[in-house]
């Protein structure tokens, strides 16, 4: 997780966030931009450019006025059903447009879910999300978020598109 700032691009004349990046090393970060750059969805935070200045590491990434599914979550309490199928319908698109193009999220939960205040709701935070193709399995390191993770992920089996759909209905009905 990192720190997120709105920002001005000075450059194109939008509004932005910029997110510090806490990626390990900047093959880390290149990757979760390059995942998040490819979806083009209106369900999937995009991220515009990656920036690596003197150690720093900067995303570049779409500005969603919004709060966290987390934060409306903690504040408001659980979610009524249609507002939960809304969100629920919303984050399958995002992750269906992810799967069509190769990308396995990996992280589907609160924190990673903005939903802004016409209600629509964008899948961000791509720091675990991988290319399915060269996702390890096995006695590796397993990534994700306890509680969140599909039973085979938790075994240390390769996570597929179907994890992560797995993954995307507990947010919604989360507390």
């Amino acid at each position: 997780m990192g720190v997120v700032w709105r920002a001005f691009d000075l450059e194109l004349g939008r509004v932005v966030a910029l997110k510090q990046s806490q990626a390990g090393d900047s093959g880390q970060i290149r990757r979760e931009a390059r995942i998040g750059a490819g979806p083009h969805h209106p369900n999937v935070v995009t991220v515009f450019d990656v920036v690596i200045d003197d150690g720093v590491r900067w995303l570049i990434m779409e500005y969603l006025p919004s709060r966290s599914l987390s934060a409306i979550i903690e504040t408001d309490g659980r979610l009524p059903s249609i507002e939960a199928a809304r969100i629920g319908v919303q984050l399958a698109n995002a992750l269906a447009a992810m799967h069509e193009r190769g990308m396995v999220h990996r992280d589907v939960k609160p924190s990673n879910v903005l939903v802004a205040e016409d209600g629509t709701a964008k899948l961000t935070d791509f720091v675990i999300a991988r290319w399915a193709k060269v996702i390890e399995s096995g006695g590796g390191r397993i990534g994700g978020t306890p509680g969140y993770l599909a039973p085979e992920v938790a075994d240390g089996r390769e996570a597929q598109a179907a994890a992560t759909c797995f993954r995307s209905a507990p947010p919604c009905s989360t507390r």
